[in-house]
């Protein structure tokens, strides 16, 4: 996973959420939606505990010490590793998330088949992201040469998102997606509403063998 710029910036990091505070809670908003209601869920990739504690997440895995230093100051629980070797038990959580992360991973496969590895059966995953080939997707794509936290990032679509998931064994996969570009307004719309193809920040749920 690349984490220098993390490393290197950690409370730069954790301080964007403040300042994009409206993006930041749209996020939020999406995934709170797209959560199941109960069980025992991990974020992996937690960073600085943004997503974690406010979901009622009561662990993460992160590979930045810096970044996970600061989320446990918060209250998390981390554990150091990466999302492609998770130091997990099997089926050992109900549902994990993944939250603006998949960018940053060597291997999507890897991560998304060891996810599905300590999914109990009939547990979720939640992949949030930008995708690539939405209005934000373009903009962060074509400017991340400049982005200290961007520079190496390999954003991915909604299309090969899905891909990988299924290939990696999850089923019934759900959507919702938000900031949605409006070209007669030249806004981004906070309105959330199912599928991909329009908005520029992405959730999917998939199940491990759903009942």
């Amino acid at each position: 996973m690349k984490t220098e710029a993390f490393n290197n910036f950690p409370d730069e990091y954790d301080i964007w959420f403040d300042k994009e505070s409206s993006i930041y809670n749209l996020e939020l908003k999406v995934i709170k939606e797209m959560l199941p209601e109960k069980g025992e869920g991990i974020e992996i990739g937690s960073g600085t505990g943004r997503f974690s504690i406010p979901t009622g997440i009561r662990i993460g895995v992160e590979p930045s010490l810096p970044m996970g230093n600061i989320a446990v100051r918060k209250g998390l629980e981390v554990i150091g590793g990466i999302a492609e070797s998770l130091p997990l038990r099997s089926e050992s959580f109900d549902f994990v998330l993944f939250n603006t992360v998949i960018c940053f991973f060597d291997s999507p496969e890897k991560a998304f088949l060891e996810s599905y590895r300590i999914l109990r059966p009939g547990g979720a995953v939640l992949v949030g992201f930008i995708d690539r080939e939405s209005y934000l997707g373009d903009i962060y794509n074509k400017g991340k040469e400049k982005s200290k936290f961007f520079k190496d990032a390999d954003f991915y679509s909604a299309p090969e998102t899905s891909r990988i998931l299924t290939e990696s064994g999850y089923e019934s996969l759900e959507y919702a997606q938000t900031l949605i570009f409006d070209r007669k307004s030249n806004t981004l719309s906070e309105k959330i509403s199912g599928g991909y193809g329009q908005g520029s920040y992405v959730v999917i749920k998939g199940y491990k063998n759903p009942v």
